[in-house]
């Protein structure tokens, strides 16, 4: 969300459950990005969630639009269980004129997160990275962050342990 010379301001209003069930949502919201220029531009957002005994399927779309640039398109959608969460997106550059265009810029990850430890892996536009670490712990705390640059090749990592009252 930043451009190249500065950081924009990023402002999001929402109404959650506009409709709601036991077992449906949908969400709407409207997501201000820039400094207040011709530059910026305004999402409209819609999110559905939909829950089964054990498993949820959210599936969230937008559209932004912006004076200066063609309007922009995104999909993200995310299957979750207490377990383990798996997600993935699009956001295109033009809109939705061109299924090759739109796919280009997508990222995906998946966790596995049960009682006390928990690791993702995923891939984003141009990196690899992976999350792992341990939850709700007495007294012991570990975060490890890795992360791989598949365009300039950098490659690092972080790791964390705590020991006593972490949490």
């Amino acid at each position: 969300m930043a451009k190249k010379d500065k950081i924009n301001d990023v402002l999001g209003i929402f109404v959650p459950k506009v409709i709601k069930s036991d077992d449906f949502t949908l969400d709407v919201g409207v997501i201000k990005l820039g400094d207040w220029d011709k530059g910026d531009e305004t999402f409209l957002d819609l999110t559905t969630v939909k829950k089964w005994k054990n498993i949820s399927v959210t599936v969230e779309i937008g559209r932004g639009v912006c004076q200066i640039n063609f309007p922009r398109d995104y999909v993200i959608a995310r299957l979750a269980h207490s377990d383990f969460t798996i997600e993935g997106g699009l956001v295109s550059k033009k809109g939705y004129s061109n299924i090759d265009e739109f796919a280009k810029d997508k990222y995906y990850w998946a966790a596995y997160h049960p009682k006390n430890i928990f690791a993702a892996v995923g891939s984003e536009i141009s990196r690899t990275w992976l999350l792992a670490g341990t939850r709700d712990l007495k007294n012991f705390g570990n975060l490890t962050v890795a992360n791989y640059d598949r365009e300039n090749k950098n490659f690092w990592f972080r790791s964390q342990c705590g020991f006593g009252q972490v949490n």
